[in-house]
C-alpha cells in the first residue's frame, strides 16, 4: 500500500529528513511589545543596580565618635520631682538601669499628672539605653513640644543625638538648628555639629 498525501490548500507539506526548508531566521518567533518591554526593565533594573554598586559611596558628615554622649538627666526639673514618692520609683528604676520597671512606671507617670513632659522626655532618655531609638524619639518629640524650657531644649538635644546616631543627617540638623535659635542649653553644642553637617 502506498501513502499518498495531498499538497492541497489546507494541507501542510511533507517534511523531509534533509535540511530545513525554511531558513532559520524566518522560523524564529517575534516577541511581542510586553515581552520587549519587560526586557527592557529587566535590562535598566541591572544597569542601575550595577551603577550604584560601583557608585563611590559619600563619607559621613559625622564619624560616630563625634557624636556626643547625652548621658543621665541630671538637672533641675529631674531635682525637684526627686523628692515626690511617685516619682521615686521612676527614677530608682533608671538608677538602678531597670529599663522595664523604668519605662512602666514612666508611662504611667506621661498619662497623669502635671509633669508629663518630663516623664516623656525620660522615656524617650530610657528608650535610648535600649536601643529602641524610633520609641525614643517619638517621646522626644511630644516632650520637645513641652513649655518649659528645660525640658524642651533637652529634649530637642537627645533627639537630634538620636537621628545623628542613626545618621539621619537632615532631620538631626533641623533639630540641631531649633536648639541654636533658641540660644539655651546645648546651643554651643548644637551649632558646632550643624557647621560639620
Amino acid at each position: 500500500m502506498t501513502e499518498t498525501r495531498s499538497t492541497g490548500p489546507g494541507s501542510t507539506p511533507p517534511r523531509s529528513s534533509g535540511a530545513s526548508a525554511t531558513p532559520p531566521s524566518e522560523s524564529r518567533r517575534q516577541l511581542s511589545p510586553r515581552e520587549i518591554l519587560i526586557g527592557i526593565v529587566l535590562l535598566a533594573s541591572l544597569a542601575a543596580i550595577t551603577i550604584y554598586i560601583r557608585a563611590p559611596q559619600e563619607a559621613p558628615p559625622l564619624e560616630k565618635e563625634e557624636i556626643p554622649i547625652a548621658g543621665p538627666l541630671d538637672f533641675q526639673p529631674v531635682r525637684t520631682v526627686a523628692a515626690v514618692p511617685e516619682w521615686q520609683a521612676a527614677l530608682n528604676a533608671v538608677e538602678q538601669r531597670n529599663w522595664n520597671e523604668a519605662v512602666l512606671t514612666l508611662e504611667e507617670l506621661a498619662s497623669r499628672g502635671n509633669q508629663r513632659d518630663l516623664a516623656r522626655l525620660m522615656l524617650g532618655t530610657v528608650r535610648s539605653e535600649q536601643l529602641r531609638r524610633r520609641e525614643a524619639q517619638l517621646a522626644f518629640r511630644i516632650a520637645a513640644k513641652s513649655n518649659h524650657d528645660e525640658i524642651r531644649q533637652e529634649a530637642l538635644w537627645r533627639l537630634a543625638l538620636s537621628l545623628l546616631e542613626e545618621e539621619d543627617w537632615i532631620p538631626a540638623r533641623v533639630e540641631l538648628r531649633k536648639l541654636v535659635s533658641e540660644g539655651g542649653l546645648h546651643a554651643e553644642e548644637a551649632k558646632k555639629l550643624v557647621g560639620k553637617l
